[in-house]
């Protein structure tokens, strides 16, 4: 019970944040995912450069094996 009452104040925090200036809604949504989507991009490109599909595929199929 009590992780739903953290969940929905959290929520209910960012949703007045968000609606105190609507015409602001854009910058300051951006202003937070624009960066994570960027550090994602970015994380996923080094791992196609740098980690070759067999160590991939060999990790997934031990990762599998322990659930």
């Amino acid at each position: 019970m009590a992780d739903a009452a953290r969940y929905s104040l959290i929520y209910f925090a960012a949703v007045i944040f968000l609606a105190l200036k609507p015409g602001q809604l854009m910058d300051r949504v951006g202003k937070y995912i624009t960066p994570v989507l960027l550090a994602g991009l970015v994380l996923l490109g080094l791992a196609a450069l740098f980690l070759p599909p067999a160590i991939c595929r060999r990790q997934a199929a031990s990762t599998a094996m322990h659930r």
